[in-house]
């Protein structure tokens, strides 16, 4: 099969990129390099059956010609990171809503009525749910405008809308996948995710800072298992028009988890608690509980054996001491 990846540089397209090529197939990825990095996936450069195009989804003349020739499209281009949504809320809006309308244009002008899209949404489209774990059917409650995570969640939220509506008018073959918290080597820490951000401090013998309480639980789940769930669920015809929980559902503390990460990296780091003010200012509000419920997905793929979250994060914490110790 033939894979055009948006967004492939980043973290998750990387390690989808790296298994569909394990599979044989064609992979195309369409990276602007504003978020992804280059050296990701330069050692998949030198395959023949991989090829780089430095652009943007935003673009519907570079779509189109890559879309032709494509069977999927996965769409995981995106502004991406909290620290980016609080600094640059327009920016997130427009780049989020205009490259998956971009894309979904480019589709359905060049014809590709049996090119599938594969959209990557995102666990904040649930907002703060009463009932947990978060079902793909629940209703979504979201805050009032003045909550500073509003940009990127409704961005999210528009683009499910968006997909599914051509999928209803136009007979748009697409599944979305609501993303929950990933994690794995290759994942940046200055964009905001905590498990690289707990575990560059503590490699590197610095305070582990946790905003809150650390009593907010989160699940988190292998890259490897999660990509592995997309290109599934992209080569099922009975996912057409359909949303989909994608992660894990081991639900951990996020001191919990730093104290899991201070052990397997050997640290004696201390644990420093800051209010989210401190770095995200005023109307910054937090999600107590996120945890997905993995029914409908276990359903079609049938029944997962999930990484331990033990042995994922200790491969994070061994990458992060190999960069370490090359540094000169």
């Amino acid at each position: 099969m033939r894979h055009l990846i948006t967004g492939g540089a980043g973290f998750i397209g990387s390690h989808l990129a790296e298994l569909l090529l394990q599979q044989g197939d064609e992979v195309t990825v369409l990276d602007d390099l504003s978020s992804g990095k280059r050296e990701n996936i330069e050692y998949l450069e030198s395959k023949s059956s991989f090829r780089l195009v430095v652009g943007s989804a935003l673009d519907g003349s570079v779509l189109k010609g890559l879309i032709s020739s494509a069977d999927v499209v996965y769409h995981l281009a995106a502004s991406v990171g909290v620290l980016r949504l609080l600094k640059e809320p327009v920016h997130v809006m427009h780049n989020n809503i205009g490259a998956v309308q971009s894309v979904l244009r480019a589709i359905d002008e060049s014809g590709s009525s049996g090119c599938k899209i594969v959209f990557a949404s995102s666990s904040e489209v649930y907002g703060e749910l009463k009932e947990h774990p978060s079902r793909e059917d629940d209703s979504l409650e979201f805050p009032a405008p003045t909550d500073t995570r509003w940009s990127y969640r409704i961005s999210k939220a528009v683009g499910e809308s968006m997909c599914l509506a051509y999928a209803r008018e136009r007979k748009m073959r697409v599944v979305v996948v609501r993303l929950f918290n990933t994690i794995g080597p290759r994942q940046n820490a200055d964009r905001g995710p905590v498990v690289p951000r707990l575990v560059t401090q503590a490699v590197n013998g610095k305070p582990m800072t946790i905003f809150g309480d650390g009593r907010q639980t989160r699940s988190f789940a292998s890259v490897r298992e999660v990509v592995d769930a997309i290109s599934r669920l992209a080569k099922d015809d009975r996912t057409d028009g359909e949303i989909f929980n994608v992660g894990a559902n081991q639900e951990i503390s996020i001191l919990e988890l730093a104290d899991k990460i201070r052990l397997l990296a050997k640290s004696d780091s201390p644990i420093e608690f800051h209010p989210y003010e401190e770095v995200c200012g005023a109307g910054f509000v937090d999600v107590r509980r996120r945890v997905p419920d993995l029914t409908k997905l276990e359903r079609v793929l049938g029944t997962r054996m999930p990484l331990e979250l033990d042995e994922t994060l200790a491969d994070i914490v061994r990458s992060h001491q190999h960069v370490r110790h090359a540094r000169p």
